[in-house]
């Protein structure tokens, strides 16, 4: 999983200052942190002192996606990142914080939509002709306006 520059550079830095420990991120003795001594060593002071109790480590992970969504991060991407195990789950738990997504996706669509309205207003003043529709939009077509209706897959089997 990437990590912002920054957050790799702080890790770095870390390491340079403790340069030769075993572990990232030690217990005072050396040794491997313990969740538990890691909640009462550091994360209980930390959280009393900037005033945010009762903040549970979490709540970090909500606080996470929550980013991640306003960013415009990718659902899929969010999902995985937060260790869900389907896009579904992620709606589910967070949907509301994703209504931003939604209009991004208006938003590329409707970039989509001008794009090709530009070409073909180019090609009209340029007399060129319409070029023919391809694959599915052939296929959508042919339902809409007449045309030769392409046979459907079950049809195919036969």
């Amino acid at each position: 999983m990437s990590l912002p520059s920054s957050v790799t550079a702080e890790l770095a830095c870390h390491l340079e200052r403790f340069a030769g420990a075993t572990y990232v991120f030690p217990s005072r003795n050396g040794g491997p942190l313990h969740a538990a001594d890691w909640r009462t060593t550091f994360w209980h002071p930390a959280v009393h002192t900037a005033g945010l109790s009762p903040l549970r480590p979490r709540d970090l992970k909500h606080t996470g996606v929550a980013f991640l969504a306003a960013a415009g991060v990718d659902p899929p991407e969010i999902a995985r990142r937060a260790g869900h195990t389907s896009v579904a789950f992620t709606y589910d738990r967070y949907g509301h914080l994703l209504p931003e997504v939604d209009k991004q996706a208006g938003a590329k669509l409707e970039a989509l939509r001008s794009a090709a309205r530009w070409q073909q207003r180019a090609r009209h003043l340029h007399g060129e002709p319409e070029p023919e529709p391809t694959g599915r939009v052939r296929h959508l077509r042919g339902r809409v306006d007449g045309g030769n209706r392409t046979p459907r897959r079950s049809q195919d089997r036969t």
